[in-house]
């Protein structure tokens, strides 16, 4: 977000107690997030219920890469197993994996 943007969305907590806080909320939109300022220095950011979601989502993925990095590097490389080894001992095959549902991992 450009700087000049941003200023504009600096609102005083005051402005709250003084009816002003619809007209700060009216601005809040995707990426344009509005700060409250309190003692002039941030102390809360307004988003959308979507960036909001999209923030969380991002903070999750973070951590499981963190844990998956962390798992991959204590692991030495006699003890990694190859996908097709995995297929062949389960009697799995691609072209059921093809024709399976998309799942999500967590």
């Amino acid at each position: 977000m450009p700087a000049l943007k941003m200023l504009d969305n600096l609102v005083p907590i005051s402005d709250f107690s003084h009816g002003k806080g619809p007209a700060a909320f009216s601005r809040v939109s995707n990426d344009n997030p509005v700060v409250v300022l309190k003692h002039n220095k941030p102390a809360f950011v307004i988003v959308t219920p979507d960036e909001y979601r999209e923030a969380k989502q991002a903070e999750e993925d973070l951590a499981l890469l963190t844990l998956a990095l962390k798992r991959t590097a204590a692991t030495s490389d006699d003890e990694l197993v190859s996908l097709s080894d995995v297929m062949a001992e389960l009697g799995v095959g691609q072209d059921e994996l093809d024709q399976m549902d998309e799942v999500e991992f967590e």
